[in-house]
């Protein structure tokens, strides 16, 4: 998700009453640490699917993961998410 696309959909979110971002699919150590930071301190509360996003770098993605959890951000798993999902 570009900074321009977080404005977007983040408006969108914010119109509809949503307070809550799954992110998933990104390049973990390039976009994904970025984006998630951004959409938390824009008031989100986001979690961060970490089995959809990936690194040809293992040392920057742990450094990734390291970073959105000092932030704190919530780190889960896709089916985590769904199964939440499911329940509501």
């Amino acid at each position: 998700m570009s900074r321009a696309s977080l404005e977007v959909q983040g408006g969108a979110c914010r119109t509809a009453g949503k307070k809550h971002l799954a992110m998933a699919g990104e390049t973990t150590d390039v976009s994904m640490v970025a984006e998630a930071i951004s959409a938390l301190s824009e008031g989100f509360e986001v979690k961060v699917a970490c089995d959809a996003c990936g690194s040809s770098n293992p040392i920057a993605e742990e450094m990734a993961w390291r970073r959105m959890q000092t932030a704190d951000m919530r780190l889960t798993s896709t089916n985590a998410i769904v199964a939440q999902l499911v329940k509501s």
